[in-house]
């Protein structure tokens, strides 16, 4: 439950940064708004809260299982996590991401760092493209 909270703080605390996007120049906007698309940090974070929430979810079931608990305890929990799961994953994390990040981005990095930020990450993933894959 700990671990629920502590994810509910973090989304929680990244929504207010954005209040100051306007600081930041067209530019530099674009070029961050790039670089999240290309590093997939939305998708990357929505997938993070999932699995997240689903050990949660498998720990609390099988503490709940493990003390006794009356089945319609163990079923009200597991309804109440999906509930959760429902309301956590209807987030817009790329959204929720690109508003902490331009205001974090644009504050901290010139438009040539975020251009060679850019740069690197969209060669990073050309080169995991054309990469041959290892025999395993």
């Amino acid at each position: 439950m700990r671990s629920l909270l502590a994810l509910g703080v973090a989304v929680a605390v990244a929504l207010p940064l954005g209040a100051s996007e306007a600081e930041s120049d067209a530019r530099k906007r674009t070029l961050i708004v790039e670089l999240l698309e290309v590093t997939k940090l939305g998708p990357t974070m929505k997938a993070t809260a999932a699995a997240l929430l689903e050990q949660i979810e498998k720990r609390e079931v099988t503490r709940a299982e493990a003390s006794g608990g009356l089945r319609s305890d163990v079923e009200g929990l597991k309804r109440l996590r999906a509930l959760i799961r429902e309301e956590v994953t209807g987030i817009d994390f790329s959204a929720v991401m690109q508003a902490a990040a331009i205001r974090v981005y644009s504050k901290r990095c010139t438009e040539r760092e975020l251009a060679e930020l850019v740069d690197e990450a969209v060669s990073r993933v050309r080169s995991r493209r054309t990469r041959p894959r290892r025999a395993t």
